[in-house]
């Protein structure tokens, strides 16, 4: 019977050491695991903000071309009005270019007429002068 006891004892012993064992590899096991799931926090956290800064750069990017856009919107817009401002120059200067021809057409004529009237006083002068002496 005593035997039997130790036997018993060393059994429990044995099996208490296995539990023992089994406990501490539990532990392991728990700890490698709650590693594992820190470890998978961060990675979350990591593609979390890599896709938060991803869309702050696209979120950017489109902002930029937007941007973009409106310069060239507005660019196209002072063109349009400096083409137009230049095709009214240009009409004005056709339109003066007229006007002037004419003017000078007209000063020619005049200048013309008033050599005549003058060339006629010169003469008329003369013959005033003649039939005075």
């Amino acid at each position: 019977m005593k035997m039997k006891f130790q036997d018993l004892m060393k059994s429990k012993t044995e099996l208490q050491g296995g539990l023992i064992e089994s406990e501490e590899e539990k532990l392991k096991v728990s700890k490698a695991m709650i590693e594992l799931q820190i470890e998978n926090t961060k990675l979350q956290e990591v593609v979390h903000n890599d896709k938060f800064n991803s869309n702050a750069k696209l979120l950017h990017a489109e902002n930029d071309v937007l941007e973009a856009n409106l310069k060239e919107e507005r660019a196209a817009e002072a063109i349009q009005d400096l083409q137009d401002k230049l095709r009214t120059a240009l009409d004005d200067k056709k339109e003066i270019e007229i006007e002037f021809v004419a003017l000078k057409k007209n000063f020619l004529s005049l200048q013309t007429d008033f050599d005549q009237e003058k060339a006629k006083n010169d003469n008329l002068g003369l013959e005033l002068i003649n039939l005075m002496n």
